[in-house]
């Protein structure tokens, strides 16, 4: 840890010299309180609260105030109820359950065997509450006496640690989130002057200083603003708006520091203005960086010094998300120079034999050390330290004044060689360009050519798109006509059975119709004829019966037929012979004529189809015998009695 009291303080002083803007933290930064007194004030309020709001002991208000079972940096184990102290690991070295001290076997049982609190990061959760500030430092104690309290038989009324640390954390809202509530304010005001120390002179001196050097100063507090505006008025005077560009009062820090936060200036005499550009002299609450820095016209963070005492509000989160130049101002670094008492004495010598020194853990750091080395760039005792030690600050400007002449030769050296560099720079950079214009020129002229390229396989893709359109189209034109094809085949098709359906019916039809014609006119012929008639219709139909019954006669009969169709083609051949023989006198010489002679097979084929056409015209004459009786005129008469549906029948059996 660099202690600038012991070590490196020119560079201190020069980085405040060559900074742009400083900011101060009030509480424990510009402002110094006596420890032990304010620390009762805040033990005694919180007492008064828990007894008369929540119920507890009336023996709590009698209890005498020991600072030594909680100092600075310990953590509040809220579910176990004990005080732990953290090494750089986060290991737990120390711990106090009321007022027993834990040895190393309850430890391990409680938390492990390597005591380690993984889970903890240094800001308050609901399982850990850091003291961080001497502000909490009372509160730390008042905890640690009530878990001891509750932990006698006698304390009537039990509660859970839990339970307890809501209690506590109730009394620490009233008595310091609202200034007209609790406490702690009034009693505060009554006499300010005992619960604070006096450097008004020192620090007006400091201010001053500062202003001349052209600084801009700005305070940047969690404290609420009437509190702050009556400390500055004890501390600086009426008149304390002159040395500061802008104070801000209840900042809620650390959440002013990130940059997502957009929450607005206010006003504090002007509550109801929801928004407030900041401008010199200000007063304000809440807020953000962002407009601050804005305000400031300051780009860089590192130009911003800024004085706080709590190690995560003021300079983990400013140095880590603004990148501010942090110094952290802690009385733990020289005590002895803050509070020459004897009371102050006894109490630190009895804090240290049981929890050791604030910022190391024996031969390491503790964690707050840790974090305060990590995150600080510059640590000091007091204010009231620094304002002691500021004619460094003049011996160092004055000494950069004289020594500028000396530099001179040397500084232009320099320049001459910086020059010489940003030349070679500039050669090497503008070669670095001319590779890359390069570079940018093949790149441009391949995306031409693969744009030409992608064109040409566009205009590829819409004439096969036009293709295939008209390849579609004459798809679709074939299948329609091969759907009027098919339509037509059916119609044919249709037509054709009907055709073949009116055949059928029309022969069987006209047969009817002749028959009925036939008995018509057989009624109007002669009896005699009548008679012939029905003597014809009922031999027809004997002759049919006998058919049935001796179709075995009729194939003799038929055998018969085509022996003597033989014998007659026999007698036929023979006679053919004579007759060629006279008219071929050659034939009986001897002389040899081309002749064919018919093998059984065709001879039994030409019987048979004699024999079938011989049998078919019987059958032809038998049917038309009703017809034959019928004269011409009759027949004009039955073609004209026709019906339409006749006609048509009658053209389908010609067409047929």
């Amino acid at each position: 840890m660099q202690n600038l009291f012991n070590s490196n303080k020119q560079d201190f002083f020069r980085k405040l010299w060559r900074s742009k803007a400083i900011g101060f933290d009030l509480d424990f930064t510009l402002v110094r309180y006596k420890r032990l007194l304010h620390s009762r004030l805040i033990f005694d309020c919180f007492s008064k609260y828990l007894v008369e709001k929540k119920n507890y002991s009336k023996r709590l208000l009698s209890q005498t105030f020991s600072p030594e079972f909680c100092v600075k940096g310990v953590v509040l184990d809220i579910k176990n109820g004990n005080l732990i102290k953290l090494n750089q690991n986060k290991q737990i070295v120390q711990a106090i359950h009321g007022n027993t001290h834990l040895n190393l076997t309850q430890l391990v049982e409680t938390y492990g065997p390597t005591r380690e609190l993984t889970d903890y990061n240094g800001s308050k959760t609901d399982k850990y509450w850091n003291v961080s500030t001497y502000f909490e430092l009372a509160a730390g104690c008042l905890y640690n006496r009530l878990v001891s309290m509750n932990d006698k038989e006698d304390f009537y009324n039990k509660r859970k640690t839990i339970d307890i640390f809501r209690d506590l954390n109730e009394a620490i809202s009233e008595n310091f989130h609202d200034e007209f509530k609790g406490s702690y304010y009034p009693t505060f005001r009554d006499n300010t002057s005992q619960y604070l120390h006096d450097n008004s002179e020192s620090l007006v001196e400091l201010l001053e200083y500062f202003k001349k050097l052209d600084k801009k100063l700005f305070v940047l507090s969690n404290s609420l603003p009437h509190y702050t505006f009556e400390i500055l008025d004890l501390l600086i005077g009426k008149h304390w708006k002159d040395y500061f560009e802008v104070v801000m009062c209840k900042s809620l820090k650390p959440k002013f520091f990130l940059p997502t936060n957009s929450q607005a200036f206010q006003d504090y005499f002007d509550p109801a203005e929801k928004k407030r550009k900041l401008f010199r002299g200000a007063t304000t609450k809440f807020g953000n960086v962002t407009e601050l820095m804005e305000f400031l016209k300051i780009q860089k963070g590192e130009d911003v010094v800024f004085f706080g005492d709590h190690p995560v509000s003021d300079i983990r989160d400013a140095k880590m998300l603004c990148n501010w130049t942090t110094v952290q101002v802690e009385e733990e670094l020289d005590p002895e120079t803050n509070e020459k008492d004897e009371r102050y004495s006894n109490f630190r010598n009895g804090r240290e034999k049981l929890w050791g020194k604030y910022l190391t853990c024996g031969d390491e750091l503790s964690y707050w050390g840790s974090q305060i080395n990590k995150y600080s760039d510059y640590q000091i005792p007091s204010i009231a330290h620094f304002m002691s030690n500021n004619q460094q600050l003049e011996e160092n400007q004055q000494s950069d004044e004289n020594n500028g002449g000396d530099n001179i030769e040397s500084i232009e050296k320099e320049l001459e060689m910086l020059r010489d560099i940003a030349k070679q720079e500039k050669q090497e950079f503008e070669e670095k360009i001319s590779k890359l214009n390069d570079q940018l020129m093949r790149r441009d002229n391949a995306v031409e050519e693969s744009s030409e390229l992608q064109n040409k396989m566009l205009d590829q893709n819409k004439e096969i798109n036009a293709k295939n359109e008209e390849i579609s189209e004459e798809i679709n034109n074939l299948n329609k006509r091969i759907n009027q094809l098919d339509k037509e085949n059916q119609i044919l098709k249709e037509k054709m059975n009907r055709i073949l359906l009116g055949e059928s019916f029309s022969q069987t039809k006209s047969k009817t119709f002749n028959q009925k014609k036939s008995q018509k006119q057989s009624q109007r012929q002669p009896k005699h004829k009548q008679k012939q008639k029905q003597k014809q219709l009922n031999s027809q139909k004997e002759k049919e019966k006998e058919k049935g019954k001796g179709k075995g006669k009729e194939k003799g009969k038929e055998k018969e037929t085509e022996k003597e169709t033989e014998k007659g083609n026999e007698k036929g051949n023979e006679k053919g012979k004579e007759r060629e023989k006279e008219n071929n006198p050659n034939q009986s010489r001897g002389i040899e004529t081309n002749t064919k002679q018919t093998s059984p097979k065709a001879k039994r084929s030409k019987k048979f189809f004699k024999f079938r056409k011989k049998k078919t015209n019987d059958r032809f004459e038998s049917d038309n015998s009703s017809e034959s009786d019928l004269s011409f005129v009759q027949e004009k008469k039955r073609k004209k009695s026709f019906s339409p549906k006749r006609k048509i029948e009658e053209k389908e059996n010609k067409i047929k």
